[in-house]
């Protein structure tokens, strides 16, 4: 076989085997995994100083990773963040993809946010936190995804985790929660109207691609 003909027919092959692959993507409706935006995914080393276990107020708990916003329409806003060693069941969704049994060798830690909002003067209460550098350019297609463990809530309190919403009615064991969305996309945990809310996160991810909201584990940096 001479040159030429060895060099298309590996072209071809290639070809081939790159259609292949398209289509199996296409019909399964994702893309391949990126690497994780949120570069502390795993640990959360820019919450809480790296202090598990401990307490600390919302005005000091993260790092320049996040951007805190000052509460508006609130008579009261009190905000606590937990960072755990520990995972606490029931596991739900982790236990799905993750053995409870080896726990101990997981090293996952999660962040917890316990949230008090009252209005003031007629205004709903808003609270922002915003993680940075998240947003891909253009109209590339993204999936955000976040695994959450609703513990309680009370009133009429809105959280969104990364354009998740959550209104009380998912309380109990942890779920996987994935969003579609093209370039910037969610970027902010908020909390919107008076009542109180604690939930726990882990394992957030932003990826370019859909993966069909499937859990991803690139666990960043």
């Amino acid at each position: 076989m001479s040159l030429a003909s060895s060099v298309a027919t590996l072209v071809s092959e290639v070809r081939e085997m790159n259609s292949s692959i398209a289509a199996k993507y296409q019909g399964a409706g994702v893309m391949p995994v990126s690497q994780n935006r949120f570069t502390d995914a795993q640990r959360w080393s820019g919450v809480c100083g790296g202090q598990v276990d401990f307490i600390v107020p919302y005005t000091s708990a993260f790092d320049t990773s996040w951007t805190t916003s000052s509460p508006v329409g609130t008579n009261t806003c009190n905000v606590k963040i937990l960072l755990m060693e520990t995972m606490a069941g029931p596991f739900g969704a982790l236990a799905e993809i993750l053995d409870e049994e080896d726990q101990a060798d997981w090293n996952i830690r999660s962040m917890q946010l316990d949230i008090t909002t009252t209005a003031g003067a007629g205004v709903t209460p808003e609270l922002y936190l915003r993680r940075n550098n998240l947003a891909y350019q253009g109209r590339t297609a993204c999936q955000t995804s976040v695994f959450v463990r609703l513990l309680s809530h009370t009133g009429n309190l809105t959280l969104n985790v990364f354009g998740a919403d959550f209104d009380g009615s998912e309380t109990g064991p942890w779920i996987h929660r994935a969003m579609q969305h093209t370039g910037a996309g969610p970027d902010a945990i908020s909390a919107i109207g008076s009542g109180t809310v604690s939930v726990q996160l882990a394992l957030p991810y932003r990826g370019s691609g859909w993966h069909a909201g499937a859990p991803v584990f690139d666990f960043g940096g």
